[in-house]
């Protein structure tokens, strides 16, 4: 290549640096696409790659970003290099393949020998010609410092030793998962879902950080996605130990001037050969989320010049992210280098078009990677947990750290941030106004109501003056700059009413009328239930109990209280606002038909469902005519029925029900939108329950997402979508996941709704229920106490979602106490069949949980017949491939084959399996609990090669596990397997 001209070189490079970021199976096809016709640049770069997977067998590192500047003549020294053979062993380790290599050795797909099942495991062993007395010690770190961090989000160490050649090597888990870049490019994932991937990686980051570790090489090769989306923090080689001593290290953790690094991904002081602290890996962090957001690195280092690399990385400041993927020039990198780069396609990947990518770049997200990105290690992020938190701050529309707190800028993000509160208030303003436009009006034209009319202009004026003086109070000249919550100003003008308003009660009702709706959009339940409650006793002094007014503050004051979960008391005041306006009104009428809206979600809760399907039916009737089909109010009627038909059990017509809501509110509105949300919420609901977790999850997340940027952290809609969100965790057996949400669940709706509400029992329920699956039967009795308690005074015994307590409250004494199970279980079915739910999904739930604890006690007869009648009612009343019906099924089989009725057993089993593969993720218990029923009932016909295969599959999927059901389902196949011989 010497006779090549610079930009010709330029362009070979350039190519052969998009040709690595490919797999080895996808280069050969992109080199022909881009090429062409051009034989020589294809043969040049072919070259390159040749060589490039040469030096990495011996270095694994690239010979232009590692070998060259930092140690040269090492390739030569190293070039007998050759892997393991297949088939070797490394202590009692068979090597089964190469997995790859890199700079200090190879990584090996590995089974134990003489294990009782197979479980193929990661081994790393050191280079031959590597294994120097530091590289040992860096190596052995490696073991020490994994096996010190345990996180969820970080590979895990299970073994080591040292090799018959002398070289140590470490058993970790293999990681199956693509590089973070390449996986957020391959999902086309938004620039908020690569964000949110990302403050993963910064949690754990910041987790090895608190463990006194720094891990010196973040870049994507490191930082893995599972299929599933898990993040996964691998090859901790390099990492610097910040007290060495803790883990009685070599000086060699510690000394300053070893350059072990990737320069492209290196922080300054590292390139300098400088102390390596948290900071650098803070800096290594914004290299990585430039290179997410944009789909390039702020520097190109195509110089294998350490003094080159040092001037690039230390003194070029990188161009902003939003200017980055426009296709500007790049430090480090000419122009004619940038003929790669493909900025639509860069756009495509991230689902936006050019410039609205560039937009959504610009402002936080430029501030927020260029403070990471700083050359001074004291002006970056103090911590990964402070750039995580303020990628936070810029989700949720609060101001971030990383830029100056002007108030211009605090302003911006308030609207933002409360833009529905700021609404509503507006609205009331506006209402206000165009009551004065018609008052005024009324004054000009009917000269003999002048009275009446100006009276009602005066009124109008007052209000509006009373809320623009409320508005100027949050301006910052006149409050010394205090930046004023949408809260803090109604709070303002609450204080305000009684002094300002006394001497006109007209005005003081609308105002508390106004105050009242927004304390409501603003999620506080009880400040709107007093404004509304005074408003109440003024109206009804005022006008009287007959009058229209009366009738609108005893709908809004009903809708209050049934927030607050008094349904009888916010049933009354609905229905007397109903019969008021039917004095007033003839023909239809929106305001009647949002009462029976209202109303007829109070019946869902009393369990009166069908009268709230009539109200639900009469009101849709009466806003189609009114407002049309596509309108928002036949939407949220629409959306209101199809939540009722998932309270019924009709899960395929509240489907059906609830994407239409969807359709209609996808056309009138843009995301993120009330409507949207809790539509989008409802939808979500059915479709876990009837089984498509996966959509399901999907859905709660956008749902949640929108809760959470329209209101902020503490709304009770966004504790709502949190608490759905987390049911699906429970379906899911994210136990500890689901606890810990539902631990902030519980808190909201306490502080939230007081401690009588029903969504604090539900919270309960939901947090007992996750408690009591991951074995914690002792933390769960004393909130199953609690949330019975609480039923009973919130909604009482008779309802379904007492039987749901009662259900979670057997579980838990299952496999103490069945026969308290069974008492528990009988009085659920009992109260069940009173309400007329014996042929609901639930009431089938409750049969299964009975038939297990019957079947503890030996009581075969009584738990078949409890397992064949919810199946029963399953398969009526479910999708074929549901989860209940695969537990169903499988708690059946085990049963059956105990009964030695081993061919039914093994029809139902693989029925079970086929379901639950298809519906649980693979480490799922209940998956795994089917898998092992048939390997017993395998086992019970004798077939003992099959019995053997599925066993040993059962025990392979739970090595390792601590938690409650796998320790169990892993006694229970170790029982069987040594209690048949021929295994």
């Amino acid at each position: 290549m010497n006779d090549l001209t610079q930009n010709r070189w330029q362009q070979i490079d350039t190519l052969f640096d998009k040709a690595l970021e490919k797999s080895k199976k996808e280069r050969t096809m992109f080199l022909q696409e881009i090429c062409g016709s051009d034989t020589e640049l294809l043969n040049h770069v072919e070259k390159l790659l040749q060589l490039h997977e040469e030096a990495q067998d011996i270095l694994g590192e690239s010979v232009t970003t590692f070998a060259a500047p930092l140690i040269p003549g090492l390739i030569n020294q190293l070039s007998g290099k050759q892997p393991e053979p297949s088939g070797s062993m490394i202590g009692s380790y068979e090597i089964l393949e190469e997995l790859g290599h890199g700079g200090m050795g190879s990584v090996y797909l590995v089974k134990k020998e003489g294990a009782p099942y197979e479980k193929q495991v990661a081994l790393k062993l050191i280079h031959k010609g590597m294994d120097t007395g530091d590289v040992l010690r860096r190596f052995r770190n490696e073991g020490q410092i994994l096996a010190s961090l345990e996180h969820p989000n970080i590979a895990r160490i299970y073994d080591g030793g040292v090799h018959t050649d002398g070289r140590p090597y470490f058993v970790m888990e293999r990681i199956k998962g693509e590089p973070i870049d390449v996986y957020c490019d391959k999902h086309k994932l938004s620039i908020k879902e690569r964000l949110q991937l990302f403050r993963r990686v910064c949690e754990a980051v910041q987790y090895a950080h608190q463990n006194l570790v720094v891990h010196r090489d973040i870049k994507p090769a490191h930082v893995l996605v599972t299929a599933e989306g898990e993040i996964k923090l691998v090859d901790f080689g390099i990492a610097k130990l910040l007290e060495p001593q803790q883990m009685k290290l070599s000086a060699h953790q510690t000394q300053t001037g070893v350059r072990v690094m990737t320069p492209e991904f290196a922080a300054p002081e590292q390139v300098r050969g400088e102390p390596v602290t948290t900071a650098s890996d803070i800096y290594s962090l914004g290299i990585l989320l430039y290179l997410l957001l944009t789909g390039r690195r702020p520097y190109h280092l195509q110089t294998s010049s350490m003094l080159e690399i040092e001037r690039i990385v230390c003194e070029t400041e990188p161009i902003r992210p939003s200017e980055a993927v426009t296709g500007s020039v790049m430090p480090g990198i000419s122009t004619k280098d940038e003929i790669l780069f493909d900025t639509a396609r860069t756009a495509e990947l991230r689902g936006k078009k050019l410039e609205d990518l560039r937009r959504e770049l610009s402002g936080d997200l430029d501030q927020i990677v260029l403070m990471a990105l700083r050359k001074e290690p004291e002006r970056r992020f103090r911590s990964a947990l402070s750039i995580s938190e303020d990628i936070g701050n810029y989700l949720h529309e609060r101001p971030i750290q990383a830029r100056p707190s002007t108030v211009k800028y605090r302003v911006k993000k308030f609207v933002a941030r409360n833009r529905w509160a700021v609404l509503a208030v507006a609205i009331a303003i506006i209402s206000v106004l165009i009551g004065l436009g018609f008052a005024l009006w009324q004054a000009d034209v009917a000269r003999i109501e002048r009275d009446t009319a100006q009276l009602e202009a005066a009124k109008a004026r007052a209000a509006q003056d009373y809320l623009v003086g409320l508005f100027e109070t949050a301006d910052p000249a006149e409050n010394q700059g205090e930046q004023m919550t949408a809260q803090q100003l109604v709070q303002r003008g609450i204080s305000r009413l009684e002094e300002d308003l006394a001497d006109e009660p007209e005005v003081h009702v609308e105002m508390l009328k106004v105050l009242g709706r927004v304390e409501m959009a603003l999620g506080d339940y009880n400040l709107s239930r007093e404004l509304l409650e005074d408003a109440f006793v003024k109206v009804r002094e005022v006008e009287g109990v007959n009058s229209i007014n009366y009738a609108t503050v005893s709908g809004l004051l009903g809708e209050a209280v049934r927030r607050l979960g008094e349904y009888d008391i916010a049933d009354s005041l609905i229905r007397k606002a109903i019969a008021i306006r039917a004095n007033h009104v003839t023909g239809n009428d929106a305001e009647t038909a949002l009462y029976m809206n209202r109303l007829a979600s109070i019946q869902i809760f009393k369990n009166n469902f069908e009268e709230a399907e009539t109200l639900y039916n009469e009101a849709l009737a009466t806003r189609e005519l009114l407002f049309g089909e596509n309108s928002d109010e036949v939407s949220e009627n629409l959306n209101n029925i199809g939540w009722l038909y998932h309270q019924m059990g009709n899960f395929d017509d509240a489907e059906a029900s609830l994407r239409k809501s969807l359709k209609i509110r996808e056309q009138l509105y843009e995301s993120p939108h009330p409507s949207l949300a809790s539509t989008t919420n409802n939808l979500a609901g059915v479709l876990r329950s009837k089984g498509n977790l996966r959509e399901a999850e999907t859905y709660f997340k956008i749902a949640y997402e929108q809760e959470l940027k329209l209101h902020g952290d503490d709304h009770p809609r966004v504790t709502t979508a949190l608490s759905n969100l987390s049911l699906l965790y429970l379906d899911m057996a994210r136990y500890k996941e689901a606890a810990s949400q539902y631990q902030q669940v519980l808190a909201n709706n306490r502080r939230q709704l007081g401690d009588n509400h029903a969504y604090v029992g539900l919270a309960l329920l939901h947090l007992s229920t996750a408690l009591v699956e991951d074995g914690r039967m002792k933390d769960a009795f004393p909130l199953l106490d609690e949330m019975l308690k609480v039923f009973r005074t919130s909604i009482g015994e008779d309802h379904r979602y007492y039987a749901k307590g009662l259900m979670v409250q057997a579980e838990a004494f299952l496999y103490s106490n069945p026969e308290r199970s069974i008492t528990i279980l009988q009085q659920a079915t009992a109260l069940l069949e009173k309400n007329g739910n014996h042929e609901h999904p639930d009431f089938a739930d409750v049969l299964t949980h009975l038939g297990r604890a019957q079947f503890e006690i030996d009581e075969f007869e009584a738990a078949e017949s409890a397992f064949r009648r919810a199946l029963n009612i399953q398969r009526e009343t479910l999708p074929p491939h549901h989860p209940n019906i695969s537990w169903t099924l499988t708690n059946l089989g085990r049963l059956l084959t105990e009964q030695q009725q081993v061919y039914e057993s093994e029809s139902l089993l693989r029925e079970a399996v086929e379901v639950s593969m298809d519906v649980f993720p693979d480490d799922h218990w209940r998956r795994i609990s089917a898998q092992l029923e048939l390997g017993a009932c395998l086992l019970a016909q004798g077939l003992t090669e099959e019995a053997r295969e599925v066993l040993e599959q059962v025990l392979a999927a739970l090595e390792g596990r601590t938690d409650f059901h796998a320790v169990r389902l892993q006694a229970r196949a170790i029982e069987l397997i040594s209690s048949n011989g021929q295994l």
